[in-house]
């Protein structure tokens, strides 16, 4: 049997209920433990200085620059910009693959390429926003970087979603520089 990750609730119900006979926890029982208190994570970066283009005012547009996966576990890079959750836990009921919850967060230094703008950022799974992840950001000044972060909780992330981030912008049809990009994703054990 392969060593499974299961839901937190799983393990305490089932594998480790109160009231088990003598020695009525197996190896893989155990090894399923240590599988589940892993945590599937994510970071990535792009550092390279690179003019977003905004297709359209007041249109989610994601993020493709020149990035890289610097650490995860349970996620790969799908393409540039998008990392796909690989890893979700096992529900000991259905055995079925469940779903897994992610806090995240993202921060970039941006700056208007052209004139002043309002812009937002948020990520989005499978190309559908997370505005509970949004946040706004002013940008008055050309050549000046602002920092940007957002962040939230990513709600039942499933096996082979794509997380990304999307921009937004409020003002204008101008584009933007963004000079650095990171994003983390911590999963949460539930």
């Amino acid at each position: 049997m392969a060593d499974t990750r299961r839901k937190m609730i799983d393990l305490t119900g089932t594998l480790f209920a109160d009231g088990q006979t003598a020695k009525s926890i197996t190896p893989q029982d155990v090894r399923d433990l240590i599988e589940t208190v892993k945590t599937s994570y994510m970071v990535s970066n792009t550092s390279t200085p690179a003019t977003h283009t905004v297709s359209a005012i007041t249109t989610w547009d994601p993020y493709i620059g020149t990035d890289s996966l610097i650490a995860g576990s349970g996620f790969t890079r799908n393409s540039a910009g998008a990392y796909q959750f690989d890893g979700a836990p096992v529900n000991s009921v259905s055995l079925d693959n469940d779903t897994q919850n992610f806090l995240c967060l993202g921060m970039a230094s941006v700056e208007p390429l052209t004139a002043a703008s309002e812009i937002s950022f948020t990520f989005a799974v499978d190309g559908t926003e997370v505005t509970a992840t949004q946040q706004s950001q002013y940008l008055p000044t050309l050549l000046q970087p602002e920092v940007v972060c957002w962040g939230g909780v990513l709600p039942a992330l499933a096996s082979g979603e794509v997380v990304t981030t999307e921009i937004y912008n409020l003002t204008s049809g101008n584009d933007i520089t963004v000079n650095n990009l990171t994003t983390i994703l911590i999963g949460l054990n539930d």
